[in-house]
């Protein structure tokens, strides 16, 4: 569950850390800082039960789409939040040409529903019709619960703020390499063999997972301080690095408590959990 509120915790960081303007600049109707994280929330709770109700969502494709539903949220309240800045030009290949009107009234959490609520109806396209129409519902009944007190300028000029965002960073992210990955997560692989090497264990033998997935573009440019050091060489040897933290992974399993057990099961990746 720590993983779960760490998601809600970036989406109140989003929501409250907005800076106070300097004296003179526009002042924007319904700054971002002083409205409430609800709905994203609520969007990614729906998000992480169709990872785990749905199929093809496993840790990497499920991490993409999390993050690009961030990227979409982010985007979709930044003019309601004077002294930040888009992520445009900043992340790899993403250029958002969408602007708010600042002369105009906006609301913020309206264009947030739109932007989030396209993002996910689009990135989990593979969706069943349940799962299609449980997308539908929330956006609908945000959209109800807020509309009331707005006139139909506001809601109209905000949906549509917020559309336009979702469908610009839906579409940066259909260049990255990972687009409708749910479709293949096994692609044809031959991988190498031999003393050390990664191979199918029971009790599927299963093929390599996306194993080309690190070929992705990534969304920052990777530099030399970003780069991990690589990992201990693979040794029988007793006294050896790899073989020491092997052996304490098998002899901590030999003595897992119950809770550890439920723990790893809660983060298994295996279908139907919620994925780490």
């Amino acid at each position: 569950m720590k993983k779960i509120y760490f998601l809600i915790a970036i989406t109140v960081l989003f929501y409250s850390s907005c800076k106070k303007s300097d004296p003179g600049e526009i002042q924007l109707v319904n700054e971002t800082g002083n409205l409430s994280a609800d709905v994203a929330q609520q969007w990614y709770k729906l998000e992480l039960q169709l990872i785990k109700n749905g199929k093809g969502f496993p840790p990497p494709v499920a991490a993409r789409a999390i993050a690009y539903t961030g990227v979409a949220l982010y985007e979709s309240v930044l003019p309601g939040m004077p002294g930040h800045s888009s992520l445009s030009g900043k992340l790899n290949g993403l250029s958002v040409n969408t602007k708010a009107n600042v002369s105009n009234e906006y609301n913020w959490t309206l264009a947030a529903n739109a932007s989030m609520a396209f993002v996910v109806r689009n990135l989990f396209d593979n969706a069943n019709v349940a799962q299609k129409t449980s997308i539908d519902s929330l956006e609908n009944t945000i959209n109800a619960s807020l509309s009331s007190s707005l006139n139909s300028d506001v809601i109209k000029r905000s949906s549509e703020f917020g559309h336009s965002i979702g469908s610009e960073i839906f579409e940066w992210s259909k260049t990255d390499g990972g687009h409708q990955a749910y479709l293949n997560l096994f692609p044809a692989y031959s991988a190498p063999s031999g003393e050390g090497f990664w191979e199918p264990t029971a009790p599927g033998f299963s093929k390599a997972l996306l194993p080309y997935w690190g070929n992705n573009r990534t969304m920052i440019t990777i530099n030399s301080a970003m780069v991990l050091p690589p990992p201990p060489i693979y040794c029988t040897d007793k006294a050896s690095v790899v073989y020491k933290k092997a052996l304490e992974v098998y002899n901590k399993s030999k003595v897992l408590t119950q809770d550890e057990k439920d723990i790893a099961y809660f983060w298994a990746d295996d279908p139907g959990t919620l994925t780490p």
